[in-house]
């Protein structure tokens, strides 16, 4: 982590413009009440109105006031207008020749960057915090060319201390924006491998949920097709069971009507041999009556043997007449079931 220093924040009060520069002819306004505006706007805290009357009082001059960019850059950094302030914070590094103001806007501007680089890449803004590293380098471009001012005012006159100084202290400054452009590219670095890191952490973690939620369909699939099989079974075998039960019933119907004609079949014969004795007593009846009126009278041993033979011989014809029934094919029974 940057150690930086709080921010040393430049107010131009009365004082320093007390000998304003040119003004431009067409200029409106009066260009010491902007600055003083400017100054009691910042003290309030109306950085908005204190940046409206800076870019006026600047508008009326012919080279930009350095000390009127580092109050600009004072204002865009109270309202958190990190791009704006490090652009202002440049601006006065590049138009200073005093060594505090100058030393005092590197250190804001570093302030200012690493604040926009965090934000940034914690928000995933990668083009910001690549902006903000960017505006190091413009400080340095800025550094450089004063420090190349200074050495030519020392080739010039070498025992010119104040310049060997200057020169010194700006180096001194660019190397110190050098180390904080190496360690917020670092913290950059940092920031996009564990964004990486992340995202491959997300991506695995939505195909896991992915795999496991097209396993957990794969499983509800077949367990509807296993429930609508057993159902299907479940079906087939209750009209099975139902097809059995009524083949049963068919069964015990043709059984029963089997047997209900086998027994009527039984009482016609039963009847018939009734029917039958009846003929045949009276036929022997009249038989021996005739045979009584003919011939002499038989023994009743006579009677009852001539009897039992016509009795024997109509068992006979009907037991061949039964034969010859159950013989004959019988025409099925038609049932309305």
């Amino acid at each position: 982590m940057i150690n930086l220093i709080s921010a040393s924040l430049l107010v131009v009060t009365s004082s320093l413009v007390a000998a304003p520069p040119a003004v431009a002819p067409s200029a409106t306004g009066s260009y010491r009440s902007l600055v003083q505006d400017s100054a009691l706007a910042i003290d309030q805290g109306r950085f908005e109105d204190a940046i409206t009357a800076i870019d006026a009082a600047q508008a009326q001059l012919e080279i930009p006031m350095a000390e009127l960019a580092y109050n600009r850059a004072v204002a865009n950094y109270r309202l958190g207008n990190w791009p704006a302030a490090a652009s202002d914070f440049t601006e006065a590094i590049a138009l200073t020749d005093d060594q505090s103001l100058l030393s005092d806007s590197v250190y804001n501007l570093g302030n200012v960057t690493h604040r926009q680089v965090v934000e940034s890449l914690q928000a995933g803004n990668e083009t910001g915090a690549q902006q903000a590293i960017d505006q190091l380098e413009t400080a340095q471009a800025e550094l450089d060319s004063a420090l190349n001012h200074y050495r030519t005012a020392i080739e010039s006159q070498v025992d010119d201390g104040d310049a060997r100084a200057n020169a010194e202290m700006t180096w001194d400054l660019i190397k110190q924006l050098q180390q904080m452009q190496e360690q917020l590219e670092q913290q950059q670095q940092q920031q996009q491998d564990q964004q990486q890191q992340q995202q491959q952490q997300d991506q695995q973690q939505q195909d896991q949920q992915q795999q496991d939620q097209q396993q957990q369909d794969q499983q509800q699939q077949d367990q509807q097709q296993q429930d609508q099989q057993q159902q299907d079974q479940q079906q087939q075998d209750q009209q099975q069971q139902d097809q059995q039960q009524q083949d049963q019933q068919q069964q015990d119907q043709q059984q029963e009507d089997q047997e209900q004609e086998d027994q009527e079949e039984q009482d016609q014969q039963k009847d018939s041999e009734q029917e039958d004795d009846a003929e045949a007593t009276s036929s022997s009846s009249k038989a021996s009556d005739d045979a009584e009126a003919s011939e002499p009278r038989m023994t009743r041993e006579e009677a009852e043997r001539l009897l039992q033979s016509v009795r024997d011989k109509e068992r006979q014809r009907r037991r061949e007449k039964a034969e010859a029934e159950e013989r004959r094919p019988k025409k099925p029974v038609e049932r309305d079931w």
